[in-house]
Protein backbone atom coordinates (compact mmCIF):
# COMPACT_ATOMS: atom_id res chain seq x y z
CA UNK A 1 0.00 0.00 0.00
CA UNK A 2 1.14 3.24 -0.63
CA UNK A 3 0.29 7.01 1.15
CA UNK A 4 1.13 9.40 -0.65
CA UNK A 5 0.70 13.23 0.88
CA UNK A 6 1.41 16.95 -0.45
CA UNK A 7 1.30 20.20 1.82
CA UNK A 8 2.08 23.49 0.06
CA UNK A 9 2.39 26.52 2.48
CA UNK A 10 4.16 30.14 2.22
CA UNK A 11 7.39 30.47 4.36
CA UNK A 12 9.75 33.09 3.14
CA UNK A 13 12.23 31.98 6.24
CA UNK A 14 12.53 28.83 4.08
CA UNK A 15 12.89 30.09 0.87
CA UNK A 16 14.92 32.92 1.85
CA UNK A 17 13.02 34.90 -1.04
CA UNK A 18 9.62 36.95 0.15
CA UNK A 19 8.88 37.09 -3.23
CA UNK A 20 8.62 33.25 -3.86
CA UNK A 21 7.99 31.60 -0.85
CA UNK A 22 6.26 28.83 -1.87
CA UNK A 23 7.57 25.76 -0.43
CA UNK A 24 6.43 21.96 -1.35
CA UNK A 25 6.57 19.61 1.47
CA UNK A 26 6.09 15.76 0.21
CA UNK A 27 5.68 12.39 2.04
CA UNK A 28 5.39 9.35 0.51
CA UNK A 29 4.70 6.39 2.81
CA UNK A 30 4.91 2.36 1.57
CA UNK A 31 3.43 -0.37 4.18
CA UNK A 32 3.93 -4.20 3.56
CA UNK A 33 0.06 -5.83 3.01
CA UNK A 34 0.19 -6.25 6.99
CA UNK A 35 0.23 -2.15 7.27
CA UNK A 36 3.77 -2.25 8.53
CA UNK A 37 5.50 0.31 7.52
CA UNK A 38 8.68 -0.30 4.79
CA UNK A 39 9.89 2.67 3.78
CA UNK A 40 9.15 6.14 3.53
CA UNK A 41 10.95 9.40 1.61
CA UNK A 42 10.44 13.13 2.81
CA UNK A 43 11.03 15.79 0.72
CA UNK A 44 11.07 19.75 1.01
CA UNK A 45 11.31 21.85 -1.82
CA UNK A 46 10.81 25.33 -3.18
CA UNK A 47 9.22 26.38 -6.41
CA UNK A 48 12.08 26.08 -8.62
CA UNK A 49 12.35 22.24 -6.88
CA UNK A 50 15.37 22.77 -5.17
CA UNK A 51 15.93 21.39 -1.93
CA UNK A 52 15.43 23.62 1.61
CA UNK A 53 16.45 23.80 4.80
CA UNK A 54 15.54 20.76 6.76
CA UNK A 55 14.20 22.65 9.80
CA UNK A 56 11.82 24.40 7.42
CA UNK A 57 8.66 22.30 8.37
CA UNK A 58 4.95 23.08 8.09
CA UNK A 59 3.38 24.36 10.88
CA UNK A 60 0.01 22.12 10.54
CA UNK A 61 0.41 18.08 11.41
CA UNK A 62 -2.76 16.46 11.39
CA UNK A 63 -2.82 13.16 12.46
CA UNK A 64 -4.25 10.49 10.22
CA UNK A 65 -5.14 6.39 10.51
CA UNK A 66 -4.33 3.76 8.04
CA UNK A 67 -7.55 1.70 7.30
CA UNK A 68 -7.77 -2.00 5.55
CA UNK A 69 -11.00 -1.21 4.15
CA UNK A 70 -14.12 0.84 3.38
CA UNK A 71 -16.13 -0.06 6.20
CA UNK A 72 -13.40 0.27 9.04
CA UNK A 73 -12.89 3.68 7.63
CA UNK A 74 -16.44 4.73 7.33
CA UNK A 75 -16.55 3.35 11.18
CA UNK A 76 -13.15 5.23 12.14
CA UNK A 77 -14.84 8.55 11.09
CA UNK A 78 -17.95 8.31 12.32
CA UNK A 79 -19.41 8.17 8.50
CA UNK A 80 -22.75 6.59 8.08
CA UNK A 81 -23.08 5.65 4.44
CA UNK A 82 -26.49 4.37 2.70
CA UNK A 83 -26.92 2.73 -0.42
Amino acid sequence: MLLNGMRIFFDSECTGDEDNSTVFEKLIKYYNPGNKLIESVYTITGKDKRPLKSKCLSDYDYPYKITNDITTYLKTNNIRYTK
